[in-house]
Parts: C-alpha cells; sequence; structure tokens
C-alpha cells in the first residue's frame, strides 16, 4: 500500500511539473512567475499587501464603524481596499473571474494572523458567511464569502454554518451605490432559519468588503431579532471605510 501511495504520489507531481511547464503559474498582483512554495501571488507582493492589523488594534476603525448601531463582540478587516491596489485585484478575480483558490487562501491568511494574535475572534462557536441569493449564487456558481470562510474555517477549526442564515431578497449590488441607498438596499432581506439551534452562540459574520457596514449590519440585526443570548462579531477580507 506504502509503495503504491508513493507511486501515486511521484505520478501526481510530474503532472503538476508538466502542466506548470506548459501553463506556468503567475502572481495575481504583478504577473511574475511563481516559484515554489508561492500561492497565488509572489513573495514581493505578499510583502507589499496592505494588511491593516487591526486585530492587534482595541477599538479599531472597524469597530467604531458598528459602534452604536448595534450590540457586538468584536470587528475587524484584514487589507485595505482601494483602486487598483493588489486588495481590489485579488477580490475582483474572486468575485468576477472565477478564481475561487484566491478567496480560500486570503480566508487560510486571515485566520492565520488572527491565530497567531489569540484573537477573541478565534474563539466563537460558529462562522457564517453573509450568504448570496440563490439564482446570484447559481449564476455565480459560489458565494465569494463562503469561499473566504472555508479557507478560515480549515486554520481555525471552527464548524462552518451556511444553513441558518439565508437571504430572502435578490437585490441589487451594493457596488455603484450611494450611502443612504446601501442601507435601503438591504433593509430586511435576511431570514433565518431554526433559530433556536443558534441560541447562546457566539457567531463570527464574515463577508469579503465592508464599506459602510450596511450589510454585514443587516445580517446582525436579522439574527439578533430572531435568537435569544445571541453574541456577534464581525470579520472581513478587506475594508473601503474610512
Amino acid at each position: 500500500m506504502r509503495k503504491e501511495t508513493c507511486i501515486l504520489t511521484t505520478w501526481k507531481n510530474s503532472l503538476n511539473d508538466l502542466v506548470n511547464l506548459f501553463f506556468p503559474k503567475r502572481c495575481l498582483c504583478c504577473g511574475r512567475l511563481l516559484t515554489t512554495g508561492e500561492e497565488q501571488i509572489c513573495l514581493h507582493c505578499f510583502c507589499d499587501l496592505p494588511f491593516t492589523r487591526y486585530h492587534l488594534i482595541p477599538e479599531n476603525p472597524i469597530e467604531q464603524l458598528f459602534a452604536g448601531k448595534i450590540r457586538f463582540e468584536h470587528a475587524s478587516s484584514c487589507l485595505h481596499f482601494e483602486k487598483d491596489n493588489r486588495t481590489q485585484r485579488m477580490i475582483h478575480a474572486l468575485k468576477y473571474h472565477g478564481n475561487r483558490q484566491i478567496g480560500f487562501w486570503l480566508g487560510q491568511v486571515a485566520a492565520q494572523q488572527l491565530a497567531e494574535a489569540d484573537s477573541p475572534l478565534c474563539k466563537v462557536d460558529r462562522i457564517i458567511p453573509v450568504p448570496l441569493h440563490r439564482r446570484r449564487q447559481f449564476l455565480r456558481g459560489y458565494n465569494q464569502a463562503e469561499i473566504i470562510a472555508q479557507g478560515m474555517q480549515s486554520e481555525l477549526h471552527i464548524p462552518l454554518d451556511t444553513t441558518h442564515l439565508f437571504r430572502k431578497v435578490s437585490n441589487r449590488t451594493q457596488t455603484q451605490l450611494e450611502q443612504q441607498e446601501r442601507w435601503l438596499n438591504v433593509k430586511d432581506i435576511f431570514g433565518v432559519k431554526h433559530p433556536e439551534e443558534l441560541r447562546n452562540q457566539h457567531l463570527l459574520l464574515v463577508d469579503d468588503v465592508v464599506t459602510t457596514g450596511a450589510t454585514l449590519l443587516s445580517c446582525a440585526e436579522t439574527l439578533a431579532g430572531s435568537v435569544e443570548g445571541l453574541r456577534i462579531s464581525f470579520f472581513t477580507i478587506a475594508t473601503a471605510y474610512k
């Protein structure tokens, strides 16, 4: 059995080498050829990523964004999102170009940072990605927030929950909307199934990008209004909030 496993591993490695020879992997951010050990982006671009380090800062800007709007435990975001920066390229590859791998990898990187800092965001009962409406998820083929959450779950080993929170309405995308329009666009669009199963738990709501916080807040309000004794925290891969 060990001999067969070794032969299979060798065959897979040879096949991967052959694929990489004819279809070399390039950095998503700068286009350089990736070397052994590099995933999605090169080491140079990784070192230049605009990490927020907000998980190390009490009352960081993301916590200030939600302060006074709803009761929550903690909130943070991993990267700064700006036009044409590396974060935008990665998020756009995930959302619009079918690159699920970059979302999973970003979730892993974020979770590793949180774990290294022993962040309270690692001590929740469930990770819940912001849901897409079933029609939009069918057209895209996946939910980008769920892909990110899967990457986080693979590092933190916290249950991933994609069943209790759902989106009732296929609303317009938030991308081109003004602040007030964003709040109205996500009002009362979520629902909760079997809320009794979430009673007295601490949930981590995960999304790709936070700008005004409207979508995450709508999720949190729906959950808080349906579940007794609930505690909620927020996390996104990127923040465009200023």
